[in-house]
């Protein structure tokens, strides 16, 4: 994570350089404004990340706005899964969205967890651990077996992705906090 007073062109080439080396890592970089306009569920994706530079304060969600973030964002992601699901597209196409669909899905039960305990997970690890030890949707564990595996299992997936895509498209349509 990295807090910048204002983000600009000159900014962003800048960390891109000192930032080169760095590969597999997710990066978070947030300016005074973002930090004045983000949803405060939001910050549930800043409580384990490290900090690269800069700080600031803030307080953890709420459990009613973790409740409206995700219920935004699950119909947000709908609509994107059933236009590949509906609408023609390469199959190509459709495997380049499958991981994303799938870690946002992974950033949706954290927030469930949250919600229902106080504690965020901190790895997916300790997500799906959470979701076998109190007996959850198998769907959504089934999922995040998916996801955990998936260097492994993609190659079977992008054979043939409208299974793995349907079931995408259930966890979104039945999720409810």
């Amino acid at each position: 994570m990295a807090i910048v007073s204002k983000l600009d062109e000159e900014k962003i080439y800048s960390m891109r350089e000192a930032l080169a080396d760095l590969h597999g890592v997710s990066m978070y970089v947030l300016d005074r404004d973002d930090l004045r306009t983000i949803h405060k569920a939001m910050f549930l994706q800043l409580v384990h990340s490290e900090k690269l530079y800069g700080d600031f304060e803030y307080s953890l969600p709420s459990k009613e706005e973790v409740r409206e973030f995700v219920n935004f964002w699950r119909r947000e992601r709908l609509d994107d899964i059933r236009h590949y699901l509906i609408l023609p597209h390469s199959q190509e196409k459709i495997n380049s969205v499958l991981y994303p669909f799938l870690k946002r899905a992974s950033l949706y039960l954290s927030c469930l967890v949250y919600a229902e305990t106080g504690i965020l997970p901190k790895t997916r690890k300790e997500l799906l651990a959470y979701l076998e030890r109190t007996k959850s949707n198998n769907l959504w564990i089934n999922m995040m077996k998916t996801l955990d595996d998936w260097d492994s299992c993609k190659s079977k997936y992008f054979e043939n992705p409208l299974p793995l895509l349907l079931q995408i498209e259930t966890f979104y349509r039945t999720l409810r906090l």
